[in-house]
């Protein structure tokens, strides 16, 4: 009776079989697998073993076919503790040309998951062009930068309309006549109140000759034209406020003269040096506000 030992590898559950009885209880590496394993005694006699084919499975254990083919690997083994462990099936039932004619099984490779870059960002993808070559030189400083100063624009020049004399005769002419027509109501209107108190109150106020050359003089500004203020309206409101002034005086000489019956009453009667100065207050006076010149002292 052998005294050889039979074992099953935990991790491939290999049959395996030791002819040196030391190796119970020791360490052994598989050969099927390579994985190492404690040496136990199974419980499968020699005899039940020789029986047994290769195809036949041991009672108890699976057979090699429902292995995961994770484990199914045929690795050489290392330790030259395992030269001795070989495969139960191995040497009894396969002949010796069926073994050299098998092919070595290929080791399954492991699938690995392709590596995935990082995607960038499209606002970075700029950094990596010609990084080295931005990094190697030195960019030179922008010379300095001269300000020019501008001149302020002009404003656009209007363009000037062409005058015609004609009209331009015409508005002058029309111009003097509402000038002549507002200066000479105003006249009437002063030389009617200065009559109606001298004639109420029989005193002849001065000072009211002084106020009809004002009166006259803002009824010529009010009825000339723009182009005729100016010393045309100061003229003709100065003419027009001394003609206001002296018409009465010559109309109150007439009537004296009716009424007396042609007796000695003159000229100098009438006409006195504070006259002549109020008639000259009056003119000035009508010029200065005919002309627009009256705001500007």
């Amino acid at each position: 009776m052998s005294t050889s030992i039979l074992s099953i590898c935990p991790h491939c559950e290999a049959r395996l079989k030791f002819k040196d009885p030391n190796f119970l209880g020791k360490k052994a590496r598989c050969p099927s697998c390579s994985e190492p394993f404690v040496v136990k005694q199974s419980g499968i006699s020699t005899v039940d073993l020789a029986v047994m084919s290769d195809t036949q499975q041991l009672p108890g254990h699976k057979s090699p076919s429902q292995k995961p083919l994770a484990r199914r690997t045929n690795k050489t083994p290392t330790a030259p503790d395992q030269k001795t462990a070989q495969p139960v099936g191995q040497g009894r039932s396969r002949p010796s040309s069926a073994l050299s004619q098998e092919k070595p099984r290929k080791p399954i490779a492991k699938r690995q998951r392709p590596h995935k870059a990082p995607a960038s960002l499209p606002e970075d993808d700029w950094l990596s062009d010609d990084l080295d070559t931005y990094e190697s030189r030195e960019i030179p400083k922008p010379p300095p930068r001269s300000v020019e100063r501008q001149a302020p624009a002009s404003p656009p020049k209007k363009k000037r309309k062409k005058k015609n004399p004609y009209a331009q005769q015409q508005s002058t002419a029309v111009s003097i006549v509402f000038a002549l027509m507002g200066g000479s109501v105003a006249a009437v209107i002063g030389a009617v109140a200065w009559i109606g108190i001298v004639i109420a109150t029989g005193y002849e106020l001065g000072i009211l000759a002084w106020g009809i050359g004002g009166l006259v003089g803002f009824g010529v500004l009010l009825s000339s034209r723009d182009h005729l203020v100016g010393d045309l309206s100061g003229l003709l409101a100065a003419v027009i406020a001394l003609l206001s002034i002296t018409l009465p005086k010559l109309l109150l000489y007439l009537l004296a003269r009716v009424v007396d019956g042609g007796g000695q009453l003159g000229l100098g009667d009438l006409f006195s040096p504070f006259d002549l100065l109020w008639g000259f207050l009056a003119t000035t006076t009508a010029y200065k506000v005919g002309s627009g010149q009256a705001g500007e002292d």
